[in-house]
């Protein structure tokens, strides 16, 4: 059996060589195991790599539903990798983006709330993401 180590390896290679499903399923496979809290650089690597992918296919998809699902599930990944640390800038930046990318989607506040609630939280980090949370905000705004 491979560690979780092993897994978030051959998901980063899979990816790489554009077998995304098979990707998906070593990120998630590495998400479910009940070992993963104890591993927080694992955890937090296979929530962006899994986040940033199904934000990636969302944005090339026509279907509106599977769209939908494809954020859904990404908010969700990031959202277990970001309570791991709520200050990594990466992880937050990139959970602000699935909600804000949700919002535009369904105009739902609460993701509005949510983006706006992350964003506000990377600006009191040691070192802050300004550009990127400007960046953030005025798609926010644009949103709206």
């Amino acid at each position: 059996m491979l560690s979780l180590v092993q897994y978030l390896s051959e998901a980063q290679r899979l990816e790489q060589q554009g077998e995304l499903v098979e990707a998906i399923w070593c990120y998630e496979t590495i998400l479910r195991d009940p070992l993963i809290g104890e591993d927080r650089p694992t955890l937090q690597a296979a929530g962006l790599g899994l986040g940033l992918l199904l934000i990636t296919e969302a944005r090339h998809s026509d279907d509106p539903r599977r769209v939908e699902r494809l954020v859904n599930r990404a908010i969700a990944a990031l959202t277990s990798a970001n309570q791991s640390d709520p200050t990594e800038p990466t992880l937050g930046l990139t959970l602000a983006e699935a909600h804000i990318l949700r919002f535009q989607l369904s105009g739902q506040t609460q993701d509005l709330l949510a983006a706006n609630i992350q964003l506000d939280r990377l600006t009191e980090v040691a070192a802050p993401p300004l550009e990127q949370i400007r960046s953030l905000r005025a798609l926010l705004t644009g949103s709206r």
